[in-house]
């Protein structure tokens, strides 16, 4: 799992620079100390395969193909919506997230998505607080799809953020060792 964290934060590096270069297709390889890595881009998508033939996939989507409601007004943070793919020894695995941000407060937001969300199938609230902020974290599942939504407060441009991620449901949930 830590290699693949790696390699999904290769790929968002490699996506900003694509971005930047144009298009076409792209193909150079990166060494590290766990081996070699090939990067290729081609029409947006970004694959990164390592020595052992798995492969890692991300390609920008539109947030809506989320399947997962639109706080209101929100804008969504740039370079942010991707779909996610892995393939490897273990079988293949996708997912999709994208993160937007509100000027509204965190109470405001959490109660929305949870009423939005409330009725759904396998519907979880984990909702608390973390250092005294609200953290809203809320997961159902939509046919063979885990989805959740966080909110939380953005210290930093002083906005409410919120994370909506999608993936096939064998994928298990963020944080989990498999």
């Amino acid at each position: 799992m830590k290699k693949m964290l790696v390699l999904f934060l290769i790929t968002a590096f490699v996506m900003g620079a694509v971005a930047l270069a144009g298009c076409g297709e792209k193909k150079v390889t990166i060494e590290g100390e766990e081996g070699a890595v090939e990067v290729t881009e081609k029409d947006g998508e970004v694959t990164m395969t390592d020595e052992e033939g798995d492969s890692f996939t991300t390609k920008e989507i539109d947030v809506d193909e989320l399947g997962i409601p639109i706080y209101p007004g929100a804008k969504i943070q740039k370079g942010t919506a991707a779909a996610i793919t892995s393939e490897g020894t273990d079988g293949t695995e996708s997912g999709a997230i994208a993160i937007l941000e509100t000027k509204d407060s965190v109470s405001d937001v959490v109660a929305w998505y949870k009423d939005k969300l409330s009725g759904k199938t396998s519907f979880i609230d984990t909702s608390m607080a973390i250092e005294g902020e609200e953290v809203g974290m809320f997961s159902f599942q939509e046919g063979d799809l885990l989805k959740s939504v966080i909110i939380g407060s953005n210290d930093e441009t002083g906005s409410t953020e919120i994370v909506l991620s999608s993936s096939s449901a064998d994928m298990g949930l963020p944080g989990s060792t498999e």
